[in-house]
């Protein structure tokens, strides 16, 4: 779900999640309760694990009222928020494309529904390489409100002066970008080819098609849709006849 055409202004501000893009948790460890099992993905759908998150429950508030409710230790649970706080890293590929993207001037936030522990156990371990790249971080727990609710879109929207129709919100739950949607924003939940729909969204096409003449001096191979080569003189005859003389220095 990509909003982009040729009417949509050029995105000045980016909003970004942190769960499912910076970070891939695994969220099927079990804890045993009197009956069976419970997930942890399951647990962090609850309307407690939500309070949670909106800085409402402490850590040992939380996994408290979790255990009586589900009927586990709340000392397991307790346990596994500890492995995931010591060992979850951030990845540095992603983290890379948005350090290139913050290149082109454009302002970046980060935007989570996280605990106020889980924040700050994060905050501690990972480094400023990866901090650095946001303008500044928007918590559920400091806001006291989590997405998708609208009244945590119009914050972050105040706190930054950013324009509606000049943002643009990554996060891998289709509910919160379809909330971004509703307020005038652009996005999508779609995180394949990232790089290829940040690039669209902040870069000139003009200059970015340029450089790709620049790049390619009168080459121009046909391929399929898998990137096979296909030995053929057409296509690049009828590039080159359109572009004549005015990119000859491109093509010498």
């Amino acid at each position: 779900m990509v909003s982009i055409n040729a009417a949509n202004p050029r995105v000045t501000t980016i909003l970004v999640d942190l769960g499912g893009v910076f970070m891939h948790p695994q969220l099927e460890s079990k804890l045993a309760t009197r009956e069976s099992a419970i997930s942890l993905r399951r647990i962090m759908s609850t309307a407690v694990w939500m309070d949670y998150e909106a800085g409402q429950l402490s850590d040992r508030e939380c996994f408290d009222q979790l255990a009586k409710e589900y009927h586990f230790q709340a000392s397991d649970l307790a346990q596994i928020i500890k492995s995931f706080r010591d060992t979850i890293c951030y990845d540095q590929a992603t983290a890379s494309i948005f350090k290139e993207i913050k290149q082109s001037g454009t302002r970046i936030f980060l935007v989570s529904n996280i605990s106020k522990e889980d924040y700050a156990a994060l905050r501690h371990r990972w480094d400023d390489e990866f901090w650095s790249i946001f303008d500044r971080v928007f918590t559920s727990s400091d806001l006291g409100v989590r997405k998708p609710s609208l009244r945590f879109y119009r914050q972050v929207l105040r706190a930054t002066r950013a324009l509606p129709h000049e943002t643009f919100f990554l996060d891998d739950r289709p509910e919160n970008v379809l909330a971004a949607l509703s307020v005038g924003m652009r996005g999508t939940f779609n995180m394949s080819e990232l790089y290829r729909t940040l690039n669209n969204l902040v870069g000139d096409p003009v200059q970015r098609g340029l450089g790709f003449l620049r790049r390619q001096r009168g080459h121009f191979p046909t391929t399929t849709q898998h990137g096979e080569p296909i030995a053929e003189n057409y296509a690049p005859l009828l590039i080159l006849e359109a572009l004549k003389d005015q990119y000859a220095s491109f093509l010498s």
